[in-house]
């Protein structure tokens, strides 16, 4: 039966369909078009009564569930049109029914819900316009012989971006399928970094940097294009790993389209995002950016509107110098260089296929502060180069454009729907001027059609639920960059994304949804004051009214009338509709007392209200203060560490100026250590030399007694020496932690002890990965083995492990430490030579920088003495340290590019 009924649907459609284009085709053009449009005014305009409202909104919600059946483009047009007519009539009603201006809290808030939802008609209009007709553009196939190929420049700019992610991009940026003497590969490094220069160097890719970072990525792309000379300018940004048959896919176009400045693909996440990350089955989530470059893009292919994204593209070079380079007015110098050669009239183009990987924002902060700058950039172009002025721009090209423009400014109207409510329930506001019932007939149809038709185009890329939670997240934070920018266009700058973080641990990040637990905070209020006036009102007036009317007259049906109170200022405001024996409609209204609320009462709730209000605002303002404060605590507690602790300098006056001053005191303090520490260091470095020099002449003494006893000096002298520079290098040593087979290093030094002739042995498991820094955890190990031997004359090294970290034993036989000096050997410089002998060379440091090594680990050391005698020297590493980094894009993890470029050979 359902089979039926879809063939009927389609063969209805394609009737429907096939009368049309002939009608078109015909000399009916003209009269068709006038029909149709007095129809559509007719549907949008004549008012109808409750129960025929509910009629109409109940047939084209039908009417779509039918047609939705239909795979059919023009089923999709029908659908769009029938949006496109409700939501136009709900507006009409909204400007001629329910907008009053005789009360001001009625004007102000009624009138700024209407403007957010004008905003919201207007960007479902220009959305529905943009992605009627996606185009699918196929690929053309390069053209001629490798020599006759276009040049290629390949720019990856950088600013303060990780090796771990730059080196991924440039190495399968040298492996893309492209003759190699047609195309170079140049590293654009706006940090200025030495090792990245040498990195380039030893990968074979060309390095450029510039004196100054004006302009951001945009003069970084600038300066590099004036240094280069390739016929077309490939960019990708340092996260975007593309494929081998990148240039391949894409430069045939430019061949084939002379007057063609652009080829854009698509920008393909491997790792989720925030809201994919952070829900229950995220995984099979969308990403908020596959609608844009799912649909939205191809739309804009369809009227020559693509746009540049930033990286995943190819351009040509004529077309950037006929424009002065990539356009540096504002922080989205992708899509304002589009529009700029686009107004020159260049053409554009999209290719929808994944040829490159990248990261998504890692943290929830990162993803607002990346949507903040595109927020701001679009606002800048919307005020500075307004795509509705100007010439070069087509009709379809200006409304384009404007959408995507107009998209960022959805903050402001998003948080007033939020927040509408209250005016109602708070305020006693009649922010829609109407029944309840009457509202929701209208409303319903207006949203269920428009989401439906905007899910039907997007093909499932963009899910109604989720996006909504990821506007409202982003509402709060980009009122501010908007408002601003609008106002004042030249304020603000570029931010870079943080990318490529790892994550060890879940974290509440309560700074970036502050404003979003207020307003939960202040609707909950609304709803329990909306409860208690819902618990305390008199429904029988409104049965009161209503039977004093059919008392009055007979013919009029109880169906026929609709009555509504709605509570105003500590009265009633009746509003009314009556259906008369003619078939006209009266309507009225008119303010009765309100006995449900007496005077106490009304005084009581409104009591409440200002409490609750006065305690949220104090509580709010306690914590600009406290919160700082609480910072600065945990900030002064770290101080010695070993780290610099950077205080963030907010909140008022005097504690930026507190912060201000503990920054700097840091800052002096690290300052003059550092002096210290290095004079230090190089005058024990210094004193090798003439160390080295006596040790000499002391072997050209005769008598053996004087020599033997000056070079025991020596030694001693020597081995001092060297533990100074072993405790003074401590945390400036530059190594970094990387997967290390422990036990291995643990069994060298053992081997090598027993080949010394030494009493040592080793029990545990013959390998174990430990993520650490490998040459100073084999000089703490040494430490402690050579201490054991030396005191005890016998080692046994253990090691074990279980679900809190790691284990590594070192037990002698020697005399032992006495318990109340066990934590005074930890300090340097210090000898406890009654718990020890004094036959042996140092100034107390060893221990010292064993204990300072594996709290550089995040482990600890302890001393334990063993009751059949001796003494145990145990560190230990947690759990943390031993998490071998997965590559499967789980939560939590670095997202490897290999993977991201398996993931582009999956079915989109």
């Amino acid at each position: 039966m359902l089979h039926k009924s879809r063939i009927k649907i389609k063969n209805t459609l394609s009737e429907a369909k096939y009368i049309l284009e002939h009608l078109w085709d015909s000399a009916l053009q003209w009269p068709l078009l006038c029909l149709i449009t007095v129809a559509a005014l007719m549907v949008v305009a004549v008012p109808l009564p409750l129960y025929y409202q509910w009629v109409y909104g109940i047939f084209f919600m039908g009417l779509t569930l039918l047609i939705d059946r239909s795979p059919s483009h023009f089923a999709s047009i029908v659908i769009c049109l029938s949006s496109i007519l409700t939501s136009t009539r709900y507006i009409f009603w909204r400007i001629t029914q329910t907008l009053r201006f005789d009360h001001i809290m009625d004007a102000v808030f009624g009138g700024v819900l209407f403007m957010a939802e004008l905003y919201a008609w207007a960007i479902l209009i220009l959305g529905l316009f943009q992605i009627l007709w996606p185009m699918q553009r196929p690929v053309v196939p390069l053209s001629g012989e490798d020599e006759e190929l276009p040049t290629v420049d390949v720019f990856i700019p950088t600013y303060n971006e990780s090796m771990e992610i730059v080196q991924n991009t440039v190495f399968a940026a040298l492996g893309m399928d492209y003759p190699k003497d047609r195309f170079n590969v140049y590293l654009l490094d706006d940090g200025h970094r030495e090792e990245f220069r040498l990195f380039a160097e030893e990968a074979g890719c060309h390095y450029l940097t510039r004196n100054d970072n004006l302009n951001a990525k945009a003069g970084n792309l600038n300066a590099a294009l004036k240094k280069t000379k390739g016929e077309l300018v490939c960019i990708f940004d340092c996260d975007h790993v593309p494929t081998r048959a990148f240039l391949q896919l894409t430069v045939g176009w430019l061949q084939k389209e002379p007057n063609l400045a652009l080829v854009q693909t698509p920008h393909f996440f491997y790792s989720p995002d925030p809201i994919q990350r952070n829900v229950p089955g995220g995984d099979e989530l969308p990403g908020d950016n596959e609608l844009f470059y799912g649909t939205v893009q191809r739309g804009n292919d369809l009227w020559d509107a693509t746009f540049f994204c930033g990286s995943c593209a190819i351009l040509r070079r004529e077309a950037l110098e006929e424009n002065d380079g990539f356009s540096g007015e504002t922080v989205t110098e992708d899509a304002h260089t589009a529009l700029k050669l686009q107004r020159r009239g260049w053409d554009t183009a999209y290719i929808n296929i994944r040829l490159s990987a990248g990261l998504a924002t890692d943290t929830l902060l990162a993803h607002i502060k990346q949507r903040a700058r595109w927020a701001r950039g679009m606002t800048q172009i919307l005020r500075i180069d307004n795509p509705l002025w100007g010439r070069g721009l087509t009709i379809a090209q200006r409304l384009c454009y404007m959408n995507a423009l107009l998209h960022y400014q959805f903050a402001l109207p998003r948080v007033i729907f939020l927040i509408s409510p209250l005016a109602f329930i708070l305020f006693n506001s009649s922010i829609i001027h109407a029944s309840a019932v009457m509202v929701f007939a209208y409303a319903i149809p207006h949203l269920f059609m428009s989401l439906w038709a905007h899910e039907r185009l997007s093909n499932g890329r963009r899910q109604p639920f989720w996006g909504e939670i990821n506007e409202t997240l982003l509402a709060f934070h980009l009122i501010k960059p908007t408002l601003i920018t609008f106002l004042n266009p030249k304020k603000g700058s570029f931010n870079v994304t943080d990318k490529g973080e790892r994550m060890e641990d879940d974290y509440f990040d309560i700074r970036s949804v502050r404003p979003h637990l207020i307003t939960a905070g202040f609707l909950f209020l609304g709803l329990v004051v909306g409860i208690v006036k819902l618990i305390n009102s008199d429904s029988h007036l409104v049965d009161l009214i209503q039977g004093q009317i059919l008392s009055h007259d007979s013919q009029i049906l109880p169906m026929d009338i609709h009555i509504d109170l709605a509570p105003k200022l500590g009265r009633d405001h009746l509003l009314g509709q009556i259906k008369l024996s003619d078939g006209s409609w009266l309507v009225f209204q008119t303010l009765v007392p309100n006995p449900a609320m007496p005077w106490l009462t009304n005084r009581l709730t409104t009591a409440i209200i200002l409490v609750i209000g006065a305690g949220l605002v104090g509580g709010l303002i306690i914590q600009a203060f406290v919160t700082p404060l609480r910072s600065l605590s945990k900030a002064v507690a770290k101080v010695g560490d070993g780290k610099q602790h950077i205080f963030k300098e907010t909140g008022p006056k005097e504690l930026r100026h507190v912060a201000q001053a503990f920054n700097q005191m840091q800052m002096r303090i690290e300052h003059m250590l550092r002096e210290r520490t290095e004079m230090l260091a190089a005058v024990s470095h210094d004193l090798r030399t003439p160390l080295a020099r006596l040790q000499l002449r002391a072997s050209f003494i005769e008598e053996d007694d004087i020599r033997e006893a000056v070079e025991a000096d020596l030694q001693e002298m020597a081995t001092m020496i060297k533990s100074v520079l072993q405790f003074l290098r401590g945390d400036q040593d530059p190594e970094v932690k990387r997967l290390t087979d422990i036990v291995a290093i643990i069994e060298t030094l053992v081997n090598a002890a027993k080949d010394a002739g030494k009493d040592i042995s080793y029990e545990g498991p013959s390998h174990y990965d430990v993520t650490t820094r490998p040459l100073l955890m084999k000089r703490a190990i040494s430490n402690l083995i050579e201490n054991a031997l030396h005191y005890g004359k016998k080692a046994i090294v253990r090691f074990h492990h279980d679900e809190n970290g790691v284990y590594i034993q070192v037990d002698d036989a020697g005399p032992g430490i006495p318990e109340d000096q066990i934590e005074q050997v930890l300090q340097p410089f210090r000898r406890l030579d009654t718990a020890r002998q004094r036959n042996t060379a140092g100034l107390g440091l060893g221990l010292a920088t064993v204990d300072r090594t594996v709290k550089r680990e995040e482990g600890k050391l302890s001393l334990t003495n063993l009751q059949e005698g001796g003494l145990r020297a145990e560190i230990f590493l947690p759990a943390a340290q031993n998490k071998i980094r997965k590559k499967d894009g789980g939560k939590g993890y670095y997202f490897s590019a290999r993977k991201g470029l398996e993931l582009l050979r999956r079915p989109k």
